[in-house]
């Protein structure tokens, strides 16, 4: 069992935003994009066959 925590970035920062976490030890993955103008973001179920969901 582990922390886990989302955080959104601009396009331009995921790459520094990636080495921060590594450098404190935590594993990070892209879950998906900010739909812009709905303050959603919209996720890609790689397991689910594709399938997106917005949080």
């Amino acid at each position: 069992m582990g922390v886990g925590l989302i955080l959104t970035s601009p396009p331009d920062r995921v790459e520094q935003l990636f080495s921060l976490a590594s450098r404190m030890g935590f594993r990070s993955w892209v879950l998906g994009r900010i739909t812009e103008g709905t303050g959603s973001i919209k996720i890609k179920l790689g397991w689910r066959g594709g399938e997106s969901i917005e949080i």
